[in-house]
């Protein structure tokens, strides 16, 4: 009983540590407020600056459960999915408002796409809750490319 405890406890600081790293170093690169981003053309589907926030809580958070559950058990190998994933949706960060290059963030997110899509698979291999669990990173990465695409484009 001792040891499932601890093993429990592993595998949380590794859920939030993982997640709680990516959210750090994106929120170190992103400025919604700065000059540059207030002058692009924006979409009219694009939504209100405090929706991403709240959405991004949410992601991170079931993307941290996702981990959880993936890692019950079994190997950690799965853990370079999520990573690489997580790391990539921070290069799209500092690439879009670092770089002010939406260019390369819309390239970038089709990589976060890929490879939150193919993390979420080998989750739900492992366990469907897992699985689910990433839909939102998944489901999120999708639009944020389709508006990223389109803010590339009207600038």
């Amino acid at each position: 009983m001792k040891e499932q405890t601890k093993q429990t406890g592993i595998r949380v600081l590794i859920a939030i540590g993982i997640v709680g790293a990516s959210a750090l170093l994106s929120t170190a690169f992103t400025d919604p407020h700065s000059q540059w981003f207030m002058d692009l053309a924006k979409p009219a589907f694009m939504p209100p600056d405090m929706v991403f926030g709240i959405v991004w809580a949410v992601v991170y958070a079931w993307t941290a459960l996702s981990i959880f559950w993936a890692i019950q058990g079994k190997s950690y190998a799965i853990l370079w999915g999520y990573g690489l994933t997580l790391v990539l949706t921070s290069l799209w960060n500092f690439a879009f408002f670092y770089l002010h290059n939406p260019g390369a963030g819309t390239l970038i997110l089709v990589a976060v796409l890929a490879c939150g899509a193919w993390t979420a698979r080998q989750a739900f291999a492992r366990d469907t809750k897992a699985g689910i669990a990433l839909l939102p990173l998944v489901f999120w990465s999708a639009f944020a490319l389709v508006l990223n695409y389109a803010i590339y484009m009207s600038n």
